[in-house]
């Protein structure tokens, strides 16, 4: 036996120190499954910080990939949704294209948009804890991809304040009070997974009978399909819990590709 018995996903996160996520990834994780965690070095928000650590994707991925991960997933939505609202397919090409296409990857703005469209959510409340200028970037991302944000709630917190401020209740208070002020809505997107989120997703479903996406929940979520696990999780919401993706091929063992030059795995034949 071994913590990634059934699987193991690889996670990049930009923070240079992270905290939270680390517990919250705990939490929701299925039995037998690991994580695996590559950080980006980002110090702060801020578009200088943001593309000097989308720099490091790349090597981010490739140290992954050296550690035989099940599937790579990238977290950072502040981050590409400063690039464009096309740029999440863009970063998911680059980072699959480091590993060589031989590990599946996904971003959490992919994942979260898949995830809401499963749900049938078309009109969302967006709750964060990012900055005016981060949270009009992720609105307007959410409103290429279709969705009308009928709320958008965030607090003025620096990146260490964010990590290291809220408590177990302050998402869930701020989604209330939005949802008192906008109840007309199909969806609550908690983005964010440095604050404490996973713990509010069944009360808050309980308390307005909307669904809640999360970042490590769809990611989970997804992780689950390409992974082929016939369980997940329960207590984290309708989408783990009623929503479960079809099983799909067991990725296996990676072995290392013998390309000159370059750092990549592929599965085996």
């Amino acid at each position: 036996m071994r913590y990634r018995e059934r699987g193991s996903i690889g996670i990049i996160v930009p923070p240079r120190s992270n905290e939270t996520i680390l517990e919250e990834a705990f939490r929701i994780r299925p039995a037998g499954v690991s994580w695996c965690f590559s950080t980006l070095g980002l110090p702060e928000f801020g578009q200088r910080d943001f593309d000097a650590a989308l720099e490091t994707v790349e090597r981010a991925a490739i140290e992954l990939a050296e550690r035989r991960v099940s599937v790579i997933a990238f977290t950072g939505v502040p981050l590409s949704s400063s690039k464009g609202v096309d740029y999440a397919d863009r970063l998911r090409e680059r980072i699959s294209t480091a590993v060589g296409g031989a590990i599946p990857v996904e971003t959490d703005t992919r994942l979260v948009t898949r995830a809401l469209r499963m749900l049938g959510a078309k009109r969302i409340a967006l709750v964060t804890p990012y900055r005016r200028e981060v949270l009009a970037n992720v609105r307007r991302q959410l409103e290429g991809q279709g969705f009308e944000v009928a709320s958008a709630v965030g607090r003025e917190l620096r990146l260490a304040q964010l990590i290291t401020d809220p408590d177990f209740d302050t998402a869930y208070d701020a989604a209330r009070e939005s949802f008192a002020v906008t109840p007309d809505i199909d969806a609550f997107f908690l983005s964010c997974p440095q604050w404490p989120v996973v713990g509010a997703i069944a009360r808050l479903e309980a308390a307005t009978g909307r669904p809640v996406v999360t970042q490590l929940q769809a990611v989970v979520w997804w992780a689950a399909e390409v992974i082929g696990l016939a369980d997940t999780v329960s207590g984290f919401g309708r989408l783990l819990e009623h929503h479960r993706p079809p099983a799909a091929r067991v990725p296996g063992a990676y072995r290392r590709a013998p390309t000159p030059g370059v750092t990549a795995l592929r599965a085996p034949p």
